[in-house]
C-alpha cells in the first residue's frame, strides 16, 4: 500500500503479536489495499498487515470464521494468528489496525503464465466455494454491491454497448 505507515510502526505492530525480538520483517508483496509485511520469529513464519481503514476490525471475527471453516474441509488456508493477549487484531491508535496470518507458502501471479494456470486456478475456486457451501454465518461487515453479480453483469453490458456505439 502506498503511503503506508513504515517499518517502525509495523515492529510496534510485530510486538503485539510475537514476543521474539529478534523477529525480522520485510515488505512483502505490492497489494494496493493492506500494507502488507513478511516476519520471520524463532518457530513461524507469518504475515503482518496494517488494515486499510476502509474495513473495519470486526472484519478479522468474519475471516477467523471463514478461514477456520476452510481448514476443516482440507482447504489450505492462512489463519488468523492472535496477538499475545489472545485477540484477532490489535489497535495502535494513531498507528492503525494490524494483524497476522499465518503464511501459506506458495506462489502469486499478477497474471496467468500457462492456461493450465487458469485452469487450476478455476479449479481451486471451485474447492473454495465448495467448502464455503456448508458455512453457515452471519458476516459482521458486508461492503454493500461488491457481490452483486447481476449488478456487474448489468454494468458490463452497458459498457459494451457504449462501447459498440462509439
Amino acid at each position: 500500500m502506498r503511503g503506508g505507515v513504515g517499518r517502525v510502526v509495523a515492529r510496534s505492530a510485530l510486538a503485539r503479536f510475537t514476543r521474539d525480538e529478534r523477529a525480522t520483517l520485510e515488505p512483502l508483496g505490492g497489494g494496493l489495499i493492506n500494507e502488507t509485511w513478511l516476519f520471520t520469529a524463532a518457530s513461524e513464519r507469518g504475515v503482518l498487515q496494517h488494515l486499510n481503514p476502509l474495513f473495519p476490525p470486526r472484519i478479522n471475527a468474519d475471516i477467523d470464521t471463514v478461514t477456520s471453516h476452510l481448514a476443516t474441509c482440507g482447504h489450505p488456508t492462512p489463519r488468523v494468528l492472535p496477538t499475545l493477549e489472545g485477540e484477532l487484531w490489535c489497535d495502535l491508535g494513531e498507528g492503525g489496525v494490524w494483524r497476522a496470518l499465518s503464511y501459506v507458502d506458495g506462489v502469486t501471479l499478477s497474471r496467468p503464465d500457462h492456461p493450465g494456470t487458469v485452469f487450476e486456478a478455476g479449479a481451486l475456486l471451485g474447492r473454495f466455494h465448495g467448502c464455503l457451501a456448508g458455512l453457515d454465518h452471519e458476516f459482521s461487515f458486508v461492503r454493500e454491491g461488491v457481490h452483486d453479480t447481476d449488478h456487474h453483469l448489468d454494468r458490463l453490458d452497458h459498457l459494451r454497448a457504449t462501447e459498440a456505439v462509439v
